[in-house]
């Protein structure tokens, strides 16, 4: 019997302390403080969820933008070793042209010359043809 009465105190004075505690922190009785904690807790269950939803929506949102990222950047790799390779390619049949061009010039250039050199020997011939008959008809 007296650990009843034991127990009932001791509850009893656990309430009544709870009571007194609630009513020093919030300035509001017991029965008050549970129904503030009530809807305070209420508003926190319909925010959490919510809250946890903008979370994975935000990583997902982060997750799709990595990949886009990296497929960016694949894209940009590859149209630059695209246009690299153009380039180089570019060059080769440049540097092709510029050397047939060289060629066909020096020929050129050696082809007038060689005809220049014709006529000035021709003509140096004629020359002393002319002298060389002269000459002899002179005789």
């Amino acid at each position: 019997m007296k650990k009843r009465i034991l127990v009932c105190f001791t509850i009893s004075l656990l309430i009544v302390c709870s009571a007194i505690y609630s009513k020093a922190t919030t300035g509001q009785p017991i029965k008050e403080a549970f129904r503030t904690y009530s809807i305070t807790l209420h508003a926190f269950n319909r925010w959490f969820p919510a809250e946890l939803a903008r979370i994975d929506q935000a990583r997902e949102q982060e997750r799709m933008e990595r990949e886009k990222k990296l497929e960016l950047q694949a894209f940009i790799s590859s149209v630059t070793s695209d246009a690299n390779a153009e380039i180089e390619q570019y060059q080769l049949e440049y540097l092709t042209r510029l050397a047939d061009q060289k060629n066909v010039s020096i020929e050129q250039l050696f082809i007038a010359f060689e005809e220049r050199k014709k006529k000035e020997i021709n003509l140096e011939i004629e020359q002393d043809v002319t002298a060389y008959l002269t000459e002899l008809i002179g005789e």
